[in-house]
This record gives C-alpha cells, sequence and structure tokens, in this order.
C-alpha cells in the first residue's frame, strides 16, 4: 500500500512540476525560467551542503564526470522547457523522464550494488 501511495505522489509531483515549468517558460521565457530554477536549486544545495559538509578528496576524473554530467542535464532541461513551452511534453516528457532508469542500469551494469 505504502508503494502504491508513493508511485502516485511521485507521478503527482513530476506532473506539476511539468505543468509548473511550462507554464513558466510560456510566460517569461525557456532560458529566464531555467536560470531562476537553477539558481533556485544552487541555493537550496548550497544550504545543505554548509549545514551537512563532511570534506571529500574527489579526483580529476570525478570531477569531470560530474562536469559532463552537469552539462547533459542543462542541456537536457533547456530542450525540455522549450519542448513544454511549445506544446511537444507528450514527446519529450517520457524521454526526460528515463534518466532514472538510465542511471539504474548503469549502476548494474558497473557492479554497484543496491543492497547494504
Amino acid at each position: 500500500m505504502m508503494a502504491i501511495l508513493m508511485g502516485l505522489l511521485s507521478a503527482l509531483c513530476w506532473g506539476g512540476t511539468d505543468f509548473l515549468a511550462g507554464s513558466a517558460a510560456r510566460k517569461i521565457g525557456v532560458y529566464k525560467s531555467l536560470f531562476f530554477s537553477q539558481i533556485f536549486g544552487l541555493l537550496l544545495l548550497s544550504i545543505i551542503v554548509l549545514c551537512s559538509y563532511k570534506p571529500v578528496s574527489a579526483s580529476v576524473a570525478s570531477l569531470s564526470i560530474c562536469i559532463a554530467a552537469s552539462l547533459c542535464n542543462l542541456a537536457a532541461m533547456v530542450f525540455l522547457l522549450k519542448a513544454l513551452s511549445i506544446g511537444k511534453a507528450a514527446v519529450v516528457a517520457p524521454i526526460a523522464s528515463l534518466y532514472g532508469a538510465i542511471t539504474t542500469l548503469l549502476s548494474l551494469f558497473s557492479g554497484n550494488s543496491f543492497l547494504p
């Protein structure tokens, strides 16, 4: 029962986010809405990192992977917001939502386990 409730809550949140992002992109433009959403995310993550800071050592390879993933995410968000602003969300939203499945498959293929 709890899994069904969490699935429905997740679908409601994703759908609500797509609706709000599409209306914001139509009203103020794709790049402005993307800028404001990214700034909000940066501020929220900065607060979380400052409250729970634990020093980590990062290699150049891991930092370059993080930068590449960030650039891909930014490009995907631009395309998603553009599609949401012109009404093509029925095509783009399912594709953009596949990132969870893709990262899970990549994690499984690389040998990571989900079990503690």
